[in-house]
């Protein structure tokens, strides 16, 4: 019954009785997961957990400058665009006295964008004398709901002076 030969030690367990294979001895062995293994599981876990929230916040914040400085370079071109209005208006003006105003679409093409602009231009006769009192509201872009708007008024003296 003792025919274990000590020569064809592998390495694996040998079992106690000869009828079972050193090799299903090895494999059950094996099937135990030791606790530094599992803790090694959890810090990956872990550490991929901490990398991914980084990475959410990282993106996170690149998104809202992107959207910061959209707003900012629309609200800058409002503001050209409402300057450009007041220069329209007089120059409008110097050709006709009856000038009233108008709405001005810029396409995009004009802007060198990729949105339309609109510039309301409104003169009126001032109050206290023969004046003409310029309002102009710009709005870029026009077809979307988050766009920028800046007003800016002006006067124009009959003298062709503002």
């Amino acid at each position: 019954m003792n025919d274990w030969n000590p020569s064809l030690w592998n390495g694996a367990m040998q079992s106690i009785d000869p009828n079972i294979p050193a090799r299903s001895v090895k494999a059950r062995s094996c099937r135990r997961i030791s606790p530094r293994r599992g803790i090694a599981i959890v810090a990956a876990i872990v550490a991929l957990t901490v990398a991914s929230v980084m990475l959410f916040y990282l993106l996170k914040g690149t998104i809202e400058t992107q959207r910061q400085m959209r707003s900012h370079r629309q609200e800058v071109q409002a503001d050209w665009l409402a300057a450009a209005g007041i220069d329209r208006a007089i120059a409008q003006l110097r050709q006709s006295a009856n000038y009233a105003g108008e709405t001005w679409r810029i396409p995009p093409e004009q802007i060198g964008d990729t949105a339309t602009a609109e510039v309301i231009i409104k003169v009126e006769p001032a109050a206290d004398s023969s004046d003409k009192q310029i309002s102009v509201q710009a709005d870029y872009p026009v077809d979307t709901p988050f766009r920028a708007r800046k007003t800016r008024n002006g006067r124009w003296a009959a003298d062709g002076k503002r």
